[in-house]
């Protein structure tokens, strides 16, 4: 009875056009005809909720794609835990999104997803968390020429390391950065 009612409810949808038919392989799928329908029914949704589905659709993407698939969707996934409410994943999807993205080289990406990891670590208090994510917004500062930032990230991320190989390659990080400043 319940599937006769969505039935029924989504071919109402459709003659209003306010969705369509995205795709029947493999399996019946629907989209918002315009983007603006999505946001006013995402709008609507409590903000608990929409924390709830977020995760949800967080965990699907993790029981569809094993971990060794899971880096086709580590944006995704960064996106979708962190506007959840499981903080641990949503931070390590989002160094995982920040260090693809990076290795991209699409750097305006890499500095939102490590941003969002830093403040994330920051309220969460994990050091390695913390250095990892302030040493992969340096490098990509770094990389697009924003030296005074690279530095301040690489300092930051200092003070959340204690082993001497990291410590070590923080300073060579630091010593590149002088380089390319002529210092």
């Amino acid at each position: 009875a319940a599937l006769a009612h969505l039935d029924s409810d989504l071919a109402d949808l459709q003659r209003a056009e306010l969705i369509r038919e995205q795709g029947r392989i493999p399996e019946l799928e629907y989209g918002f005809a315009q983007a603006m329908f999505r946001e006013v029914a995402y709008e609507s949704l409590l903000v608990r909720d929409r924390r709830t589905y977020h995760r949800l659709v967080g965990e699907q993407l993790e029981s569809l794609y094993s971990a060794s698939q899971r880096e086709d969707v580590y944006e995704l996934l960064a996106h979708h835990y962190s506007l959840s409410d499981d903080h641990p994943k949503a931070l390590r999807y989002l160094i995982k999104a920040g260090d693809k993205t990076r290795a991209a080289y699409a750097n305006k990406e890499a500095i939102e997803f490590y941003t969002q990891a830093a403040l994330l670590a920051d309220h969460l208090g994990t050091p390695d968390d913390n250095a990892s994510s302030a040493e992969g917004l340096g490098d990509v500062f770094y990389h697009v020429g924003q030296y005074d930032d690279a530095l301040a990230c690489f300092t930051r991320a200092l003070s959340f390391r204690a082993d001497p190989l990291q410590l070590a390659d923080l300073y060579r990080r630091m010593g590149a950065v002088y380089e390319k400043r002529g210092e």
